[in-house]
């Protein structure tokens, strides 16, 4: 899941806040900073479509968009399984992927230094804990706890669908009570393109948001 949303978020920073700019009049850490406040809050500013050459209307979209599809994209990699997640279950999906762009923890410097036609700008990134203490917990206390559940089922669908229920109402509860590790110092390079539109280096930006969503394993 985290390689899933780590994925979608540097494709919003690589296309869809796109700048055009130049030299000295160009704010690549105003850039860097409102797109990821952007992305953690679900709210396009002012400021920050003042710097991008799309509308607000039209950066409010994409964000709207990313995140409805981020977690339909959640529930199709469930696969057939799907058919046995509840609307509670649901819920609680919606509420992990919020939480999991709202509890973001990150500082980024005021101003980026200039090398060329590049600007570099420093981040501070705090990993969150919350996916690697759910994973402990789903091979742990869970499979426990639901191997014996599972005797009292005569219904295997109705077992499924507690057992997810369960699943992802504990996901939610980790991811909005996360805690956070040590920061980690962190760089986003932003340069121009061929067309001279300055974007964010996507792949620096994949590994910053893996970082930032935790250190285990991807799945």
């Amino acid at each position: 899941m985290k390689k899933r949303i780590a994925v979608v978020i540097s494709l919003v920073l690589a296309m869809a806040f796109g700048l055009s700019g130049c030299g000295n009049d160009f704010n690549a850490a105003g850039y860097v900073k409102g797109s990821l406040d952007a992305i953690q809050t679900g709210t396009v500013t002012d400021e920050l479509a003042g710097l991008s050459q799309e509308s607000k209307e039209e950066l409010q979209s994409s964000i709207d968009e990313i995140r409805a599809e981020t977690k339909e994209s959640l529930i199709e990699a469930m696969g057939d399984q799907k058919e046995n997640l509840t609307d509670k279950a649901k819920k609680s999906i919606d509420s992990a992927v919020d939480g999991l762009f709202a509890n973001m923890k990150y500082e980024v410097a005021e101003e980026a230094t200039k090398e060329d036609d590049k600007y570099i700008v420093n981040i501070k990134a705090y990993p969150m804990k919350c996916y690697d203490q759910f994973m402990e917990y789903l091979n742990g206390d869970f499979m426990t706890e639901w191997t014996k559940k599972a005797t009292k089922y005569t219904s295997q669908k109705e077992l499924l669908q507690d057992m997810y229920e369960a699943c992802f109402e504990k996901l939610a509860e980790y991811v909005n009570n996360t805690e956070y590790g040590d920061p980690k110092d962190m760089t986003i390079t932003v340069s121009p393109n061929s067309d001279g539109v300055y974007e964010a280096n996507q792949d620096e930006v994949e590994k910053l948001v893996t970082v930032l969503m935790g250190t285990g394993a991807l799945d």
